[in-house]
């Protein structure tokens, strides 16, 4: 088994390190990606079985307010490894935004992307409306009820999907027609 923290919080405020029960994990750096007046999205990778562990430790580079996602994912043979990691920001507002990609080299990787995005339209409802290839928990749920995490003004969604050949580039749609910049970042475990 293995375990990956996403956070999202404010500029300069990402994760420096995790442990979990005594293990100490990873930063994936290619993942950290921030800017300003939008937010960061980083990440920590704990490659171990961690079976029976319940303590989490995380350390970011500020005290704020964050969401922090934590996943647990296992391989039926070997040890997770991280394959590839990529992040850009998008510093233009829209409402259809392209996340990016990386080049695997695993066969059927666990694919994770994170998107940190702030409205510029004054809208409380930043959430993802449709996504292409990597798709959201609760996408186009009008509320955005379960997929928004807002840390500090900041609003953050993850998805994921388990035995991917490849990562493509994922499109993002806003909901309601909403506009924001963002920084969108994306993962593969093999």
């Amino acid at each position: 088994k293995a375990f990956l923290f996403v956070a999202v919080g404010g500029v300069g405020d990402e994760l420096t390190a995790c442990s979990i029960g005594g293990t100490n994990g990873s930063i994936v750096s290619g993942f950290t990606g921030s800017l300003s007046g939008v937010g960061a999205v980083s990440a920590c990778l704990i490659p171990s079985d961690l079976s029976g562990d319940t303590s989490a430790s995380l350390t970011a580079n500020a005290s704020d307010t964050y969401y922090v996602g934590g996943y647990e994912f296992g391989k039926t043979s070997g040890t997770a490894s991280l394959d590839c990691a990529n992040s850009t920001t998008i510093s233009t507002a829209a409402n259809t935004l392209t996340g990016p990609t990386c080049s695997m080299t695993g066969s059927d990787d666990i694919v994770f992307a994170a998107l940190a995005i702030t409205g510029t339209d004054g809208s409380s409802n930043e959430c993802v409306q449709t996504a292409t290839y990597l798709p959201f928990p609760y996408q186009a749920w009008t509320n955005c009820e379960g997929q928004v995490y807002s840390a500090s003004g900041y609003f953050g969604n993850v998805g994921f999907a388990l035995n991917q050949p490849s990562v493509k580039a994922t499109t993002y749609a806003l909901y309601d027609s909403t506009t924001s910049k963002a920084v969108a970042s994306v993962l593969a475990i093999k």
